[in-house]
């Protein structure tokens, strides 16, 4: 097997030497993912306390999924 860092390509701000923001990095992936993903983030962001980060990265995640 392959190591992960051979086989993954980083993404362009990190190749270009850019920091980039982990939120917008998973919501960038999350959008790629099947309808399971949005048929579940709804009632796991409704269990999560209301302070919560995986609150807030669920609903932002939601928020940017194209209608």
């Amino acid at each position: 097997m392959e190591p992960w860092y051979k086989a993954v390509k980083p993404r362009k701000e990190v190749r270009e030497g850019r920091s980039f923001n982990p939120d917008d990095f998973a919501i960038a992936l999350e959008q790629d993912r099947s309808p399971d993903f949005l048929r579940l983030a709804n009632p796991l962001s409704a269990l999560y306390p209301k302070d919560s980060g995986e609150k807030r990265l669920l609903d932002v995640m939601l928020l940017a999924v194209p209608r």
